[in-house]
């Protein structure tokens, strides 16, 4: 089954940070779809239907946020949805839960913590 990725991350280095990463874990770059900001995620998941799709969005970015980009990702068939940003995860959650009613099936990690968490959450998605 492929694994296809959707990340969606206003900051060009932290963008190639997540393309080569994906890279060095074996992930063919044909299933790295990567946008710079939200608008451009979001078309990208209206226009395709993605089953088994891994979500990887920033919060705060141009157009729509992040916030936008995971509602979006709901009402397709995403196995993963994951957002990081530089906020708390206490705020973030409270944020996601009040303005777009998201309350599980997504992971927070702050941009703060080590990459390692990131990295297993990509390698465990792999082995599904």
């Amino acid at each position: 089954m492929k694994k296809t990725f959707v990340i969606a991350e206003d900051n060009i280095n932290t963008m190639q940070f997540y393309i080569e990463t994906l890279l060095s874990l074996g992930v063919n770059k044909k299933y790295i779809n990567y946008f710079y900001d939200g608008s451009s995620a979001i078309d990208f998941i209206e226009n395709n239907k993605l089953e088994n799709a891994f979500l990887l969005t920033d919060y705060n970015m141009p157009n729509n946020s992040g916030g936008e980009v995971l509602k979006y990702s709901f009402e397709n068939n995403f196995t993963y949805r994951l957002i990081r940003s530089a906020n708390s995860k206490s705020y973030l959650i409270e944020i996601l839960e009040k303005k777009y009613n998201l309350k599980n099936g997504f992971i927070v990690i702050n941009k703060d913590e080590p990459v390692e968490i990131l990295i297993s959450e990509i390698k465990e998605y792999l082995t599904i």
